[in-house]
């Protein structure tokens, strides 16, 4: 079973590639966040409950850093994943007290509300400068069923905005009891331009061999953010 956080998207960066397919994430394979010192994740919990005025409730976790210019171009910025508090259910963790939370020049300059267990940064799709973000959520596993469904966002001008959702990029049904259980996962790439063209290819294994992927249907997708 594929662990709720540490089995975010592989994220593939071609940003020099101009007009190229880039890989924007491949739900087959694995990705290791990085691993904050607890010295670290102290400060940016205290910093960050002090900025959104939420009271300490358990220790918390900084679960990801990535680094980019994320609100406008040119920006040398660090965005984090912080779960303000703590929860034994993934849901309620992300939805409430997920945050995802940039910093500039040492200082907050963006938060953003339930925005999934996991991020990455997949460069500048729509050719403006600012890097933009892949998130995933984790559901499961429930009644033997696991799931994870991304999104890929731009926070330009600091405002959130959605290029692509996509529902159950990966859903591993082995452990249901279902007839005909199976895994499925989704290789997304994507031309870069002021409308990204996504393409989203779904791959199946069987149960019993878990690693043999087959290709399976295959969509391109345009991007309603311009």
């Amino acid at each position: 079973m594929r662990k709720a956080l540490q089995a975010m998207v592989c994220t593939v960066l071609l940003s020099g590639l101009a007009g190229a397919q880039q890989v924007v994430m491949d739900t087959r394979k694995f990705y290791n966040p990085i691993e904050l010192s607890a010295n670290q994740q102290a400060r940016i919990l205290r910093e960050v409950r002090a900025f959104t005025g939420t009271k300490p409730c358990g220790n918390g976790e900084v679960r990801d850093e990535i680094k980019g210019s994320f609100t406008r171009a040119g920006a040398k910025q660090t965005a984090y994943l912080v779960m303000l508090c703590d929860t034994f259910e993934a849901v309620p963790m992300r939805t409430d007290y997920g945050r995802l939370v940039v910093y500039e020049g040492g200082r907050i300059v963006r938060v953003v509300k339930n925005i999934g267990d996991s991020i990455g940064n997949v460069g500048d799709l729509n050719l403006d400068g600012v890097d933009d973000l892949l998130f995933l959520a984790a559901f499961g596993p429930q009644m033997g069923e696991f799931s994870e469904n991304a999104s890929v966002v731009t926070l330009a001008g600091g405002t959130f905005r959605t290029f692509l959702d996509l529902s159950e990029a990966f859903l591993d049904t082995c452990d249901s009891g279902k007839a005909n259980s199976s895994i499925s996962a989704h290789r997304v790439t994507v031309q870069k331009g002021v409308r990204p063209l996504f393409t989203d290819t779904l791959y199946l294994a069987n149960c019993n061999a878990r690693s043999s992927f087959r290709p399976g249907v295959q969509r391109r997708i345009w991007s309603d953010v311009k």
